[in-house]
């Protein structure tokens, strides 16, 4: 036996799967692809609080499918254009 165990593997794994997760909460985040509304109700004579979850994916593809553009805004900035 080569003195190596199989940890090694299951933490190549474990780091590749974290990567991974991190990216996706930070683009899920950064998309405000998760949208919470409060709603104050009473019911028999007690105020309750609900709170709804809204996925909204059409701003995380979006913010996605923008990520090209803003990288070469990165690297070649739009000049202003001059007046006339």
């Amino acid at each position: 036996m080569s003195g190596e165990s199989d940890f090694g593997c299951f933490f190549k794994f474990a780091l590749i799967f974290g990567i991974i997760l991190g990216v996706f909460a930070f683009v899920f985040v950064s998309s405000s692809t998760l949208e919470l509304q409060h709603q104050n109700i009473t019911r028999d004579g007690m105020p309750y609080q609900t709170t709804s979850y809204i996925f909204h994916w059409d701003r995380f593809e979006n913010y996605v499918t923008s990520i090209p553009t803003r990288v070469k805004l990165i690297f070649y900035p739009e000049k202003p254009a001059l007046g006339k």
